[in-house]
């Protein structure tokens, strides 16, 4: 029983001492990717949940025509700056003498983005022109 008792100590240190080395392993290897989840895992996820976050409407639901708001206008083509195209856009007028407002939609959108704000505006009396950039909208 005396030697038995020996050698179920031993074992049990032995156990121990790996246990030990174990921890001491998978602890400096934590350690190891922690810069590598703070530095580049935390921010792409942060990145790729930030740009997947539906913030805007789906342009393609978006359909009004500023007399659905009721506003009076015109269907407006010119010339791009090369000549190359022809952008579109519409004329909101306004009676009074105030200066007009010339709306730009924001990257892979439409003038009808911001047909809303412009028409909130022409009602104030201010003449609008809303137009799609090239490659956008119309």
């Amino acid at each position: 029983p005396h030697a038995e008792q020996q050698l179920a100590k031993a074992l049990l240190f032995r156990l121990r001492g790996r246990g030990r080395r174990i921890a001491r392993n998978a602890f400096l290897a934590w350690l190891a990717a922690l810069p590598v989840w703070l530095f580049l895992a935390v921010p792409l996820l942060g990145s790729w949940l930030l740009s997947r976050a539906s913030t805007r409407p789906d342009e393609r639901n978006l359909t009004s025509v500023p007399a659905d708001l009721g506003a009076e206008f015109e269907s407006v083509r010119f010339p791009s700056r090369d000549l190359s195209l022809q952008l579109s856009g519409w004329w909101l007028p306004a009676a009074s003498g105030k200066p007009a407002v010339v709306f730009g939609h924001g990257l892979f959108r439409s003038r009808r983005e911001i047909l809303e704000r412009a028409c909130a505006l022409n009602r104030c009396g201010y003449p609008a022109l809303l137009f799609d950039f090239r490659g956008h909208g119309d």
